[in-house]
């Protein structure tokens, strides 16, 4: 039987005297930017590329956009976002509702991404073709930032939007994916990172700040692993000297764990830590759940212990090793 296995870093930290950190502005490009469509021109199956992203909810023209950011330099400057924005390069005028895309949907926000297979929009079933953009609100979020699409060959910042800065501050993957809708009939469209360096739409905004706190794990947080052993990993918080470790089974004895329960593995100066060990598939094919090591595995190694022990260490001299 499979179970989910959970940990828990806390920190030991050195005592000192902070001061107030700066903000630091900063101005992302995106990894990916494009749109999908639902029309006759390009079908829902359809990968469309090109200079252009399309927030467009006209005949003949049913397509919305999305982005998504490598936020991780900017996150190591800091860890609170503010005055965040956007900055666009225009096409095509239009008003543009944007959302955030939750982060177990992100991922789906990259090359190759149709109406069929994009979050956000609805796809189950897909709408008729050329019908009416119709989105599927359970895979983002509420409305972050609403803006109008610059006019053609000019780069304009939308308003600054504090729901967009929390949605950047609740992040735990490094990365942040948006959908850029069309309002009503909107026609917007917006130049990509395809056109050169004038093009793309570029999150700006400050970051300040430091993280006190364990961030970025990975495997990622709810992640399941289906192999013997693992090596688990996080990024420290800003003030870390090191690490009490917990590991267990169970979500309440881990967060609640002391030096004195049964789920904590110790002090460590290491941002990692191996949790089980490698091994071999049952003989019916399956493998063995992620897990600290049974009584009966606990009996076996020492017993294997005491036998390799009897036959070499009647050989090992004073300056043996091993």
């Amino acid at each position: 039987m499979y179970k989910i296995l959970i940990y828990a870093i806390s920190f030991c930290t050195l005592l000192t005297a902070v001061s107030s950190v700066q903000a630091v502005s900063f101005s992302l490009v995106p990894t990916f930017d494009g749109h999908v469509s639902n029309d006759t021109d390009q079908g829902p199956d359809a990968s469309p590329g090109g200079t252009g992203m399309h927030c467009r909810n006209q005949g003949g023209r049913r397509r919305v956009g999305f982005v998504i950011y490598d936020l991780s330099e900017a996150q190591s400057q800091g860890a609170n976002f503010s005055n965040v924005s956007f900055s666009n390069y225009g096409h095509d005028t239009g008003m543009v509702n944007v959302y955030g895309v939750l982060e177990e949907y992100e991922e789906l926000v990259a090359t190759g991404m149709t109406w069929n297979t994009a979050p956000g929009v609805q796809n189950d079933p897909t709408p008729a073709l050329d019908s009416d953009v119709v989105l599927d609100l359970a895979d983002v979020t509420e409305i972050l930032l609403t803006f109008n699409a610059p006019t053609r060959g000019t780069r304009e910042s939308t308003d600054m939007s504090e729901a967009l800065a929390a949605f950047l501050n609740s992040d735990t993957t490094g990365f942040a994916a948006f959908m850029f809708a069309p309002e009503g009939s909107s026609g917007a469209i917006v130049r990509t990172v395809e056109m050169g360096e004038e093009g793309g739409t570029w999150l700006e905004g400050d970051v300040s700040g430091r993280r006190e706190g364990a961030h970025r794990p990975n495997p990622a947080d709810g992640s399941m692993h289906m192999d013997t052993w693992i090596t688990l990993s996080w990024t420290p918080g800003a003030f870390a000297a090191s690490h009490d470790v917990y590991f267990g089974e169970d979500f309440d004895a881990v967060n609640d764990g002391t030096h004195d329960s049964d789920v904590f593995r110790g002090n460590q100066n290491a941002t990692f830590y191996v949790a089980g060990f490698p091994g071999f598939a049952y003989p019916d094919g399956r493998q063995r759940p992620l897990g600290i090591a049974a009584l009966e595995d606990k009996i076996v190694q020492r017993a294997t212990t005491e036998v390799l022990n009897a036959i070499y260490e009647v050989d090992f001299l004073g300056f043996s090793y091993g």
